[in-house]
């Protein structure tokens, strides 16, 4: 309860910073710029984002010998995405996800194949940022430290990666823990290189996907803004919203756009707008699998 407390807090502060520094009618008058076109195709992104995932899924439980259906695992990924969205926490869908195939999985590996496609991602999202690094140096500010976090981040998940395999983590875990199990449903992906590889190849379509939809959020407020700033900045903010500090991302949200906007010279208010036009769509999608997540429970 505590805890709950100190990210409400954190949450709340954020948002008030962020509010105080932004004229709240520039934010409507940024909503009313968006070009309709822009935001319905936007929108769409987020069903091809669900099928890649959804595919990208099967790939790894298949490989296990788990060939469950495409209709139960697209029914599991919109009830997970109602949970992801109303919880108080951004990985609530993904416990949602774990615990629909506990039985036929055991929970621990359940979970395991859930971490391993939202890791595996992420991996290919950062990896993505430091490919176009090179490239980038022309829209990258000097003193933003963009290429710095990117590095930083994409170290921690070598590191990461590298201590999951090492043998002696085995050994520290032992055989019977919830975390050796769980451990050993992320080191079984090592005899499964040909289906981890595809689903990484899922990964970096899912990820183009991810940020081509908020470079079309940016064309339709008309912000003059490279694709390339946000193959840089996109990975960040994903990984900033994981941060277990805020209550489900807010303030947190708020406050990384609100950055990476300003250090290019893009105002708080369209800042703001981007936010709050994707939270939007993250919510309509949320709502939808709440409503197949009450037709599920009915059957």
């Amino acid at each position: 309860m505590i805890k709950f407390f100190l990210k409400l807090i954190f949450s709340l502060s954020l948002l008030a910073w962020v509010l105080h520094k932004t004229d709240l009618s520039n934010v409507a008058a940024a909503f009313q710029q968006e070009k309709l076109s822009f935001l319905l195709l936007a929108f769409s992104l987020h069903f091809v984002g669900i099928a890649l995932t959804v595919v990208r899924w099967r790939v790894l439980l298949q490989a296990l010998g788990h060939p469950i259906s495409y209709l139960r695992l697209t029914k599991s990924f919109w009830i997970g995405m109602f949970f992801n969205t109303f919880s108080i926490s951004t990985v609530g869908g993904d416990v949602s996800r774990g615990l629909d195939f506990k039985k036929e999985l055991g929970g621990a590996r359940s979970f395991a194949v859930v971490f391993v496609e939202r890791f595996s991602g992420l991996v290919a999202l950062i990896l993505l940022a430091a490919l176009v690094l090179p490239f980038a140096g022309n829209v990258i500010p000097k003193g933003s430290y963009l290429t710095e976090i990117i590095i930083g981040i994409l170290a921690f998940f070598v590191l990461f990666i590298l201590g999951v395999l090492l043998p002696q983590t085995s050994r520290l875990l032992g055989k019977e823990s919830k975390l050796a199990r769980f451990h050993a449903g992320l080191v079984v992906y090592s005899n499964h290189l040909k289906p981890l590889g595809l689903a990484f190849v899922l990964g970096l379509l899912l990820q183009v996907n991810v940020i081509i939809h908020y470079y079309l959020l940016g064309l339709g407020l008309g912000l003059d803004l490279s694709l390339l700033y946000f193959c840089i900045i996109v990975p960040i903010l994903r990984v900033v919203l994981l941060l277990p500090v805020a209550i489900n991302g807010v303030g947190l949200r708020e406050s990384a756009f609100t950055y990476f906007f300003q250090v290019v010279g893009i105002g708080s208010a369209s800042a703001l707008a981007i936010s709050w036009l994707d939270l939007g769509m993250v919510l309509v999608i949320g709502l939808i699998g709440g409503v197949i997540y009450v037709f599920r429970k009915k059957v």
